[in-house]
């Protein structure tokens, strides 16, 4: 949380999520990260000095087996520092014509920024000769993609393909994802989603799944809510018995069976069938799932779920569950935790209930507690291992060939944006 305090409004908004394509069913977007950092901060998830240097921490776990690893941080720093504006991370899943072709998920990074071009790539080549090398170690070219140079990095898993220019940074591991992508911020823009928060205050929108399937989420001023299509099963029905405060607790939400839904942070199996039983909540707590059951009742003490304060925090810093992204070494979290913890006090532990509203299917809470954290950390996850939603694992991709210039499919009107 160490970016700049003052957000340019130039490199700011949703015009990165408003390109994603159609096929985009994993979202995550900050139209303001220094805002977004601003209200973490607030709202006492550690102070930026503290996550500033567990991320030049984490660099430093990255670079190693690299005679550069400091031109790694310099790089990381420099381009935290240029994130001033909207950053998007996004899972594509790609459907090939080709039936002999399993399909393909991408996955896009995007950012703004007020820097210049000059600056942006001096950061990024710090980044490839301070570590990403080690991964990508091909000969580097030159492609043109949608109209638009693009560097191809090539390593043994597969190509990173990357454009820089004034102002923007995309990388994608995919070249028609990236072509859709570019075909998207050359579009006209429509306007916003009437369920959107207002674009002045939005901080932070996620959705995992589509359609009917899909589950959204928002931070905007100084709160967070989720919503999605409520079924019989789902539809978070307020449940009495507000739990105590529990050092290891991390989540409950109320759901009528234990199935995975995407505020736990990674997906969980779907349970025997011969063995379903009617539950009133369903959550995490010691990092393993928990259910229960509670009287299902309009009291004025009921509620439909919540976390526990810097439960999901403490757990990713002792491995009790998954963190957003592999190979973060835990430790990288020590200090930004010890100082959130400072910071609570005798408050940490506490039980923080998330109110839903009239209708089903939505729910709120406060700023690094609420429901779209959760729904963030669990996309944050599957954007980067592959998981497609619905499923448990990383969709099978093919191997690694020669690009072929072809011509882009025709344009899809997204149906979420």
């Amino acid at each position: 949380m160490g970016g700049d305090p003052a957000p340019p409004a130039a490199s700011t908004g949703t015009l990165l999520l408003d390109s994603l394509p159609a096929q985009a069913d994993v979202v995550v977007d900050s139209p303001n990260l220094p805002a977004l950092f601003a209200s973490a901060t607030k709202a006492g998830l550690g102070d930026a000095a503290a996550w500033r240097a567990g991320f030049d921490e984490q660099l430093r776990v990255w670079g190693a087996g690299s005679p550069t690893t400091e031109k790694l941080v310099t790089g990381g720093d420099a381009l935290l520092a240029a994130a001033d504006g909207e950053v998007l991370f996004a899972s594509i899943g790609l459907k090939l014509p080709d039936a002999g072709t399993p399909s393909v998920r991408a996955t896009l990074f995007a950012m703004r920024s007020t820097r210049d071009e000059k600056t942006l790539r001096a950061a990024f080549r710090d980044v490839v000769e301070g570590g990403l090398r080690l991964r990508y170690d091909g000969i580097a070219r030159t492609e043109e993609i949608g109209g638009r140079p693009v560097l191809a990095l090539p390593g043994a898993t597969g190509t990173l393909y990357v454009t820089i220019q004034d102002g923007l940074v995309v990388a994608c591991d995919d070249a028609l994802a990236i072509g859709l992508f570019f075909r998207g911020l050359s579009r006209e823009q429509g306007p916003a989603p009437s369920n959107r928060p207002p674009a002045a205050s939005l901080q932070l929108a996620v959705r995992h799944g589509r359609d009917a399937a899909a589950w959204e989420g928002w931070i905007w001023g100084d709160a967070e809510s989720v919503t999605w299509t409520a079924t019989d099963t789902n539809a978070a029905t307020p449940f009495v018995g507000r739990p105590a405060s529990s050092k290891s607790g991390v989540f409950i939400v109320a759901h009528e069976e234990v199935a995975d839904v995407p505020l736990f942070p990674r997906a969980i199996p779907a349970p025997d069938p011969t063995k379903a039983h009617r539950v009133s909540y369903i959550g995490i707590d010691g990092g393993h799932l928990c259910e229960g059951l509670g009287e299902i009742s309009p009291a004025s003490d009921a509620i439909s779920g919540g976390a526990w304060r810097l439960g999901w925090f403490g757990a990713m810093l002792h491995g009790n569950i998954d963190l957003p992204f592999p190979g973060v070494d835990a430790a990288s979290l020590r200090a930004p935790y010890e100082s959130a913890s400072k910071i609570a006090g005798d408050t940490a532990g506490e039980f923080v209930a998330w109110k839903p509203s009239k209708e089903p299917g939505h729910l709120s809470g406060p700023i690094g507690h609420g429901p779209a954290t959760f729904l963030a950390l669990r996309c944050l996850h599957d954007i980067a291992r592959g998981i497609a939603p619905g499923e448990i694992a990383p969709t099978t991709t093919a191997p690694p060939k020669t690009r072929v210039d072809a011509p882009l499919p025709e344009p899809v009107e997204p149906q979420h944006k």
